[in-house]
Formats: C-alpha cells, sequence, structure tokens
C-alpha cells in the first residue's frame, strides 16, 4: 500500500525522507528518521534501501528543491545578518564616541574602502633606458631577420619542389 500522495508525488515517508536528507545530509540517517527501521536491521541493508530511494526520480527532484530553498534561506538569511552589522556599526560611529574610529575602520573594511597597495618603483637613468631600448631592438631586428631568412628558405624549398617531376 503506497499511501496518499503529496503535491510532489511522494508518500509521507518518501517526504520525511528528503526533508531528513537535506536536514542530515546522509542517505542511511535519513531512512532511519523516515522509516521503521529495526535495531537489528543491518546498516548494508539500510544503506541499500537509502540508496535506492534516494535515486528515485521524484525523492531526487524533491531533494534538489528542499535544498535549494535552504541556501536561498540561508543566503537570505546572512544577507539580513550583514545589513544588520552595517546598520549597527553606522549607529555606534554616529553616537558612541569611544568605539567610533574602530566602527568606522569596519565600515571601511566592509565598503572595500581600504585595499592595502604595495609601489615597488625602480629608478633607471635616461642612459639604462636607452641601452634597454637598444638591446630589444637588436633583438627584434634579429628575430626579423631570422624570420626572413625562414621564409626565402620555405619559398625556396617549395620552388624545388614544385620543379620536380613526379614519378
Amino acid at each position: 500500500m503506497t499511501g496518499k500522495r503529496n503535491e510532489y508525488g511522494l508518500t509521507p515517508k518518501q517526504e520525511a525522507f528528503a526533508r531528513a536528507y537535506v536536514d542530515c545530509g546522509n542517505l542511511s540517517e535519513a531512512y532511519r528518521r523516515s522509516y521503521d527501521v529495526g535495531e537489528d536491521t543491518k546498516p548494508e541493508t539500510v544503506w541499500e534501501a537509502a540508496s535506492r530511494l534516494g535515486a528515485q526520480a521524484d525523492v531526487a527532484a524533491r531533494v534538489a528543491e528542499l535544498e535549494d530553498a535552504k541556501l536561498k534561506e540561508t543566503l537570505r538569511d546572512k544577507a539580513k545578518l550583514a545589513d544588520w552589522v552595517r546598520n549597527r556599526l553606522i549607529e555606534i560611529a554616529t553616537q558612541d564616541e569611544s568605539d567610533r574610529a574602530k566602527a568606522l575602520d569596519l565600515l571601511g573594511k566592509h565598503a572595500a574602502m581600504f585595499t592595502e597597495r604595495t609601489e615597488i618603483r625602480e629608478t633607471v637613468t635616461s642612459r639604462d633606458a636607452e641601452a634597454k631600448i637598444s638591446e630589444l631592438l637588436q633583438e627584434l631586428t634579429q628575430e626579423r631577420q631570422l624570420s626572413k631568412v625562414s621564409i626565402i628558405d620555405a619559398q625556396k624549398r617549395d620552388a624545388v619542389l614544385k620543379r620536380k617531376p613526379s614519378h
């Protein structure tokens, strides 16, 4: 007897299993919580039954739906907490003289206003810069010459291959 099904097509025990799984994250434990499992039932038997149940399309879809709802709630709660902390820091910064600097510092960090930067400066004389530019130009010229030689060699090879009669 399958029992009455809910709007997701699940029996009450299947729904309980899906909710328990989202709560604990363990198939076997979710099965124990939602089905009548005797103390003498082997763990392998519970695992097999829980795995089969968790693999059913309608149960898996319900688990996914419940997990999505749980994630949205968690994110909503985190956003609420972040707003509350920000508002409280603003309140402290505007009212409490002794904690104002710390509250403003935390607000600035929250808004990513204080990012540490390390600046490295290297002093280069114009003579050193000219020497480096000259060196790079020589390398570039050599590379171009090698490239031209490679192109000419390739063209000569192609010309020779075109003149050879095929057998």
